[in-house]
């Protein structure tokens, strides 16, 4: 798996063998275009940057991507919301999600309205396509939505869906996470 970072030496240290650092930003191109090259899929877990021309760029050379976005959009913000949870801000930005969608029409949207730095693993995951006009509600652990994303980045019959995800209190964790995805891609 290959990831654009700041500091290449810190994810190495971070994520050791399972990641192929690329060290640059996302808001320069050459450095997307570097962390792009070759590449299938790309999980977009913050800032948009150079990354909505690179897609556009290279839809158009027939080198299309499977692309799934993590959001928060339609998810309660504002105020001091935004000042002390910047990232969130980002996630929570409709606008960047509609830029997504535009650009890569089969996107997988992957939503909570909150992801919380707490230990994952401990508790349900619920995974549901989201309905037309749906609020976005519920919290997750960091650890499991990355769960939840790497499940749809592997999955093979994603069609452009909105998922939401949320931790469930009190229910087990999923033995496995590929598995509650393609049953919430089913319907079932």
């Amino acid at each position: 798996m290959r990831i654009l970072v700041k500091d290449a030496a810190a994810a190495t240290v971070a994520f050791g063998p399972y990641v192929t650092p690329i060290q640059g930003s996302v808001t320069d191109p050459a450095a997307v275009k570097r962390a792009l090259n070759g590449t299938r899929t790309i999980i977009i877990p913050s800032k948009l940057g150079a990354l909505i021309p690179a897609l556009t760029t290279a839809a158009a050379a027939g080198q299309p991507r499977d692309v799934v976005l993590v959001s928060s959009a339609g998810a309660p913000s504002g105020g001091l919301l935004n000042v002390f949870d910047a990232d969130g801000a980002v996630l929570r930005d409709a606008a960047r999600e509609a830029s997504v969608r535009e650009t890569v029409p089969g996107c997988t949207v992957v939503r909570a309205a909150r992801i919380r730095d707490v230990p994952g693993g401990v508790s349900g995951i619920a995974i549901a396509q989201a309905s037309a006009g749906a609020a976005v509600e519920g919290e997750v652990c960091r650890e499991d939505m990355a769960r939840v994303v790497a499940a749809a980045a592997l999955c093979e019959n994603k069609r452009g869906e909105v998922l939401h995800v949320g931790n469930v209190a009190g229910s087990p964790p999923p033995e496995d996470v590929g598995a509650a995805l393609a049953s919430a891609l089913a319907g079932s």
